[in-house]
């Protein structure tokens, strides 16, 4: 016979929270059982994701760090410095600059028998080189191991055998693949509106429509189309680096459905596990809806401690590298896995029937 004593349909949300908390706290909630299990697959799917992911961002600034990204446009002569620097102003071209071999030499004092290129830069070359200025007017740019080897300081002057100039940045420029003409070179600044030899690109992300412009930055007089080269600064890792089609590609690309489908199992089986409690709820009267009240309650404290364990667990997983672009995306990975756990224990407390309670407990 059913006590006779009423019990509100709608349990208070403070009472709901206050049960819910104490059942985590004794343990009859499981909580921390369930906020493992919700860590190892959920957090787990996040953090491979993370990884994967973090790997192609490394992989994509390795290709750019290599110069991979710059495209060279060469017509000997023929370039207009001004075009190939209006070029910057392109969707996808984060700078734009042009050269040319000059007809001087440099001979250092300091080394007369050593004879260094001189080559003539756009004003914008700088940027393709992402050349460290240390000075302010005009003068040379110098590759830093040049500096080092003559123990040149920020802002001084280059001793030439016929006079000094000053330097006014330096470039890196290593021995990683790319066409090696600037490694030990000089590279004096001029006007844009000249005509040079090349001119440089980072197009970045990789674009292969951008090859229809390149001939609007060669000479229109004369026949020179023909002679028009297009080629990488830097071929050793590959041609274009696609980083949406890796990223589509990659092997967690179906983290988020891992996640959705992850938290809802979890849900149930949480659930599942206490349908005797929740049976013998529902027989003294509780609704289901009372019920499922307490639960997101129960889910929102579990899915909290869930967090406070992910939170070092992902930062041991992952020592040295930079997750701060990939937030979002995790984020997003871990708060579906804990709507989705939500949601499984919604639909399995509104499946649980009073007339299995007696079988249950003989189960039990």
């Amino acid at each position: 016979m059913r006590p006779s004593f009423k019990i509100e349909p709608w349990v208070r949300v403070s009472s709901s929270f206050s049960e819910a908390l104490r059942n985590l706290i004794t343990g009859t909630a499981r909580g921390w059982w369930i906020a493992l299990a919700f860590v190892f697959v959920v957090g787990g799917t996040t953090v491979f994701d993370s990884l994967i992911t973090t790997s192609l961002i490394e992989d994509a600034d390795r290709f750019r760090a290599s110069g991979a990204s710059i495209v060279v446009v060469e017509s000997a002569g023929q370039i207009v410095g001004s075009a190939c620097e209006g070029m910057q102003a392109a969707d996808g071209v984060l700078s734009a600059g042009a050269i040319r071999r000059s007809p001087s030499e440099g001979r250092i004092a300091s080394l007369p028998a050593t004879i260094i290129p001189v080559f003539d830069v756009s004003p914008n070359f700088g940027s393709v080189l992402d050349v460290t200025l240390t000075g302010h007017g005009s003068g040379v740019i110098l590759p830093r191991p040049l500096t080092d080897t003559l123990g040149l300081q920020t802002g001084g002057y280059l001793t030439l055998r016929d006079r000094n100039v000053a330097v006014v940045g330096t470039y890196e420029y290593p021995s990683d693949g790319r066409k090696t003409a600037l490694q030990h070179a000089i590279l004096n600044p001029t006007i844009a509106g000249e005509l040079y030899d090349e001119c440089w690109l980072d197009v970045w992300p990789s674009n292969a429509e951008m090859g229809t412009f390149w001939p609007l930055l060669v000479n229109a007089s004369g026949d020179t189309m023909g002679q028009m080269q297009v080629s990488q600064l830097n071929a050793t890792l590959g041609v274009e680096f696609d980083g949406s089609a890796l990223f589509d590609k990659r092997p967690t690309n179906g983290a988020s459905f891992l996640s959705l489908a992850g938290g809802i199992a979890i849900g149930l089986l949480w659930v599942r596990s206490r349908r005797l409690e929740f049976t013998a709820a529902i027989h003294a009267g509780v609704t289901k809806p009372a019920l499922a009240v307490q639960m997101v309650m129960e889910t929102i404290l579990v899915f909290a401690l869930a967090t406070c364990i992910m939170l070092p667990v992902q930062a041991l997983m992952s020592p040295g590298r930079d997750l701060s672009s990939l937030d979002i995306n995790a984020a997003r990975n871990w708060i579906l896995g804990g709507s989705a756990l939500g949601l499984g224990v919604i639909l399995s407390v509104l499946t649980v029937r009073e007339s299995t309670h007696f079988r249950n407990f003989q189960d039990r």
